[in-house]
């Protein structure tokens, strides 16, 4: 456990104080879940990920199709898959993350925020409104 938090403090898109970082799932959050291919885009994700930008966030996509339960082929078919998407929606962002994001029934955190949503409507700009208010004031 202690190697793997060295290991995290060591690489560059790190930020002590966690005050200018987010990490982002992608199928699901960023794009209706479809895997393999990638589903439509959820509603206000581009929006969203602007004003993170704007604010001096730095935007981290991570994804179980990078896991090592795959093969060393499909997780680049996975990725290309996925930075295509964020070509093609000109979606801004700094880093996918490739290391293990194993796929699970859930993840526990104690700064998440749930998406809710699809194509048409979503919560995405209240979490961004969130996600500012903490930046600026700090988390309660």
């Amino acid at each position: 456990m202690t190697r793997d938090l060295e290991w995290i403090k060591k690489q560059d898109w790190y930020t002590p104080g966690s005050d200018s970082t987010v990490i982002i799932d992608f199928d699901g959050t960023v794009c209706e879940f479809a895997y393999p291919e990638s589903g439509p885009i959820i509603r206000d994700v581009r929006e969203a990920f602007e004003r993170l930008k704007e604010a001096g966030i730095r935007i981290l996509i991570h994804s179980s199709r990078t896991s090592y339960k795959f093969d060393r082929e499909t997780r680049e078919k996975n990725l290309k898959e996925m930075k295509d998407f964020l070509d093609v929606f000109e979606l801004p962002y700094d880093e996918i993350l490739t290391h293990e994001k194993p796929p699970v029934l859930a993840y526990i955190d104690d700064s998440a925020h749930r998406l809710t949503g699809d194509r048409n409507k979503s919560n995405w700009l209240d979490i961004v409104q969130k996600i500012l208010h903490e930046k600026e004031y700090g988390r309660k």
